[in-house]
């Protein structure tokens, strides 16, 4: 199954992550900031 996450990243963009459940794969499409991206991911070290 995917899953998609759509985000408000910077002031006039969205950001989304596209997370395949069988594959446990995570892709970033559209990266602005990646530090928005890393703080959405629920996988990120932090």
């Amino acid at each position: 199954m995917i899953h998609v996450h759509q985000f408000p990243c910077l002031s006039d963009n969205y950001g989304y992550l596209v997370h395949d459940t069988d594959s446990h794969e995570t892709t970033a499409i559209d990266t602005p900031d990646a530090t928005a991206y890393l703080r959405e991911s629920p996988t990120a070290t932090r």
